[in-house]
């Protein structure tokens, strides 16, 4: 395994700040035997603001160009999904309603709402298509 250059990390990091990058994808090859490249550039990137997903987290199967995809796809999802979970929980707490919150996942689980918020990507195929997926 290559190690990190820290000051190219970082010089990445500050373009991302200056163009306004605020969703950030890492995923590396070989992450889900090994994710400590992932988490350390996690920990460089996080410098400044933004969200950032990890490719281990998105699946534990070797599938690099589906982890991609997914990881791409859970940026491009985040900052919509969080306003709709802010909506949601806003909503329950002007009504005094004090229960859990599930949110249906696309392979036919749940998940706690608040829990979902770092896997949106999760949630697209919710509803009748994750029940069909999930059978």
């Amino acid at each position: 395994m290559s190690s990190i250059d820290p000051s190219e990390a970082e010089r990445i990091s500050a373009h991302f700040h200056d163009e306004g990058i605020q969703h950030v994808g890492i995923v590396g090859k070989f992450s889900t035997r090994n994710p400590l490249q992932e988490v350390r550039l996690k920990e460089i990137v996080a410098s400044h603001p933004c969200h950032i997903s990890l490719g281990h987290r998105m699946s534990g199967h070797l599938n690099f160009p589906r982890r991609i995809a997914t990881t791409y796809f859970n940026e491009a999802v985040h900052e919509r999904y969080s306003h709709f979970v802010s909506e949601v929980l806003r909503f329950v707490r002007q009504r005094s309603i004090d229960v859990p919150i599930y949110i249906l996942k696309a392979d036919g689980g749940t998940s706690d709402i608040e829990q979902s918020l770092d896997f949106p990507v999760q949630t697209i195929l919710s509803g009748p298509a994750a029940s069909i997926m999930g059978i």
